[in-house]
């Protein structure tokens, strides 16, 4: 399953665009890199992640995942690992 722009709920993302490319590239695992959760490149990396190691993960759990951490993500978890693990013990 890979989670993309168009199947987001919520219109708060900054994007880069070509006029504007992207400095960081989102791939492998979750790393230290600082979280953000309004860049929608972020965002769509982390969930499509997530989609990699959860079982039977669909679009309708994508979007929970997007709606959860727009508005129940800690304020103290601060990268792209914590955000992770903490959507791990949560889920």
């Amino acid at each position: 399953m890979s989670f993309i722009k168009q199947n987001m709920c919520f219109v708060h993302y900054r994007w880069d665009t070509e006029e504007k490319p992207a400095h960081v590239v989102f791939d492998g695992e979750p790393s230290r890199r600082t979280f953000d959760r309004y860049n929608g490149n972020q965002m769509l990396y982390l969930i499509n992640f997530c989609a990699t190691v959860i079982e039977n993960f669909d679009l309708n759990n994508a979007r929970l995942l997007e709606s959860k951490i727009a508005h129940q993500l800690p304020p103290g978890l601060k990268s792209e690992r914590s955000v992770f693990n903490w959507i791990m013990q949560t889920t």
